[in-house]
């Protein structure tokens, strides 16, 4: 028999209600207790078994603002994915290519296949996921901040009325977390200025993924790939035809020894967590 966790809150849960809430959070706007108190406030609208609340940054790893991830394996689960996990992950790839808020599923920004990785074995399958959706706001200096909102085994993945719910909050949302932005500038502009070396090594690692095996334009096509663009996507960035960018992959996967973007996943972590010498191609420590 297994136990499943509860849901962190749903429609049916009306106390507080609405206006209560809305001057909770009113209230929290220049709190640390801010974060809690917004999901509470989703809790109240759609149910969601696991939450997570990171701020992505361009020079630095990404900085947990809440962990509420009820996953079995999570003491493992988050800090692998803060020690180097992150730059493959389909959020914070698309995360730092928007310019305006936005409400994104899993499966509608994963590449093809995504689901056959052990980025996603790691991170969503052991962990029971079956849906999670982010709401992804940028902060004005470069850093997104990311709520991530979890289904887990035996519930379903959202529904078109709860995905029309969380779709119709995110004005609301967006406009919280902007506030609070403005009210506790000092901590953002802090966090915004971080240079983290860590950060520098883990993506001049993943940089050099492939170099020892690939010519310069797949090594080029790789990175793209595993940023989580598709063919039309690449074809365009670099300015050459579909069907080259078809080629180079089929090359890239034959010479790196996989058969998919979900092999390609897998190579990918396994070399950038590897240990061993920071001046090689991760390819040669796997």
């Amino acid at each position: 028999m297994t136990c499943a966790a509860l849901p962190l809150g749903g429609p049916e849960m009306q106390e507080p209600n609405d206006i209560k809430r809305l001057a909770l959070i009113i209230d929290a706007l220049d709190r640390n207790t801010f974060a809690g108190i917004l999901l509470d406030l989703l809790a109240g609208h759609v149910s969601f078994d696991s939450a997570l609340i990171v701020t992505y940054r361009p020079t630095s790893r990404p900085h947990v603002v809440l962990d509420r991830l009820n996953a079995p394996n999570n003491q493992k689960r988050l800090p692998r994915y803060v020690a180097g996990a992150y730059l493959l992950d389909p959020f914070y790839n698309f995360a730092l290519q928007i310019r305006e808020p936005a409400l994104v599923r899993l499966k509608d920004i994963a590449p093809g296949d995504f689901q056959n990785s052990d980025y996603f074995i790691t991170y969503y399958k052991t962990s029971n996921v079956t849906d999670e959706i982010n709401y992804l706001i940028p902060d004005g200096r470069g850093s997104v901040v990311a709520i991530s909102l979890e289904r887990v085994q035996p519930h379903h993945s959202y529904s078109e009325a709860e995905l029309e719910t969380l779709s119709e909050l995110q004005v609301l949302v967006t406009a919280l977390v902007g506030k609070h932005a403005q009210l506790m500038p000092g901590q953002a502009e802090q966090q915004n200025a971080v240079i983290d070396a860590e950060h520098t090594r883990l993506k001049s690692k993943l940089a050099r993924f492939g170099t020892s095996r690939l010519t310069q334009r797949e090594h080029e096509v790789l990175r793209y790939l595993i940023s989580g663009q598709d063919t039309n996507d690449i074809a365009d960035e670099i300015g050459i035809s579909r069907e080259t960018v078809r080629v180079h992959r089929r090359n890239i996967y034959r010479k790196l020894d996989v058969t998919s973007i979900g092999g390609l996943f897998s190579l990918a972590l396994k070399g950038l967590l590897a240990h061993g010498s920071d001046d090689c191609d991760p390819l040669l420590l796997v």
